[in-house]
């Protein structure tokens, strides 16, 4: 099986959107959400929720009043597919 289309794809897509990648990290490492700290954590998972859910993701964030809340992302399952191999 040759892979190197899908490298190929994959390597295009990825320089494509890097400075997107780039920005997006660099305003998650902005946040301060070091161990404890409630707001920074809370931020930080409702930051992370909206981008999981522009995945296609389904999120449910569980409230804390310590420790900053949690954050739980899924995605539903697709039909099964069927593959025929030789």
């Amino acid at each position: 099986m040759d892979l190197q289309p899908l490298v190929s794809s994959v390597e295009i897509y990825t320089r494509q959107h890097l400075p997107k990648y780039i920005e997006e990290l660099r305003e998650l490492c902005a946040i301060d959400s070091v161990s404890h700290y409630t707001p920074g954590l809370d931020l930080m998972a409702a930051k992370l929720g909206e981008r999981m859910r522009n995945l296609g993701m389904q999120v449910n964030i569980v409230e804390r009043e310590v420790w900053g809340n949690d954050l739980l992302g899924s995605m539903r399952r697709l039909p099964p597919f069927r593959y025929l191999c030789n």
